[in-house]
């Protein structure tokens, strides 16, 4: 089963502007543009697919399609990224709810196409039996 996720991305038009700065200031002198303008960060979702030694997870970062539909004019509210995530397969999530907050979970999608928020203990239980079941 297959599940669509839509992810908000606040002040989308403020963070391409910000980018295209910060890049032609990091070409001037290295470094300049990410210290004056700082990180940009944007929703994403990402695929587990393994362990990983230095991040914990190996993750598979998901394409989306941008959607404008319900965009405000300026384009700082409104802006969705769609996923499509399958059943039989753990995710991490990492949305913005407000401005200036985040929240990152793990998710799975359920045999009827529902969103089940998991912990991270039952991620480790299920590369567990994974690697039982491998055996």
């Amino acid at each position: 089963m297959k599940a669509i996720v839509q992810l908000e991305v606040f002040s989308d038009n403020t963070r391409d502007d910000l980018k295209l700065k910060s890049w032609i200031c990091n070409n001037v002198i290295h470094g300049m543009g990410n210290a004056t303008f700082g990180k940009f960060p944007k929703p994403w979702i990402a695929k587990i697919t393994g362990k990983d030694p230095k991040y914990k997870y190996k993750r598979e970062f998901l394409r989306y399609n941008k959607d404008y539909t319900h965009s405000n004019s300026k384009g700082s509210r409104g802006i969705y990224l769609n996923y499509i995530l399958e059943s039989g397969n753990i995710y991490e999530v990492n949305s913005q709810y407000s401005w200036r907050n985040w929240e990152r979970y793990f998710c799975k999608v359920s045999e009827d196409g529902d969103i089940i928020q998991i912990t991270k203990s039952e991620v480790d239980e299920w590369f567990q039996n994974r690697s039982i079941l491998s055996e």
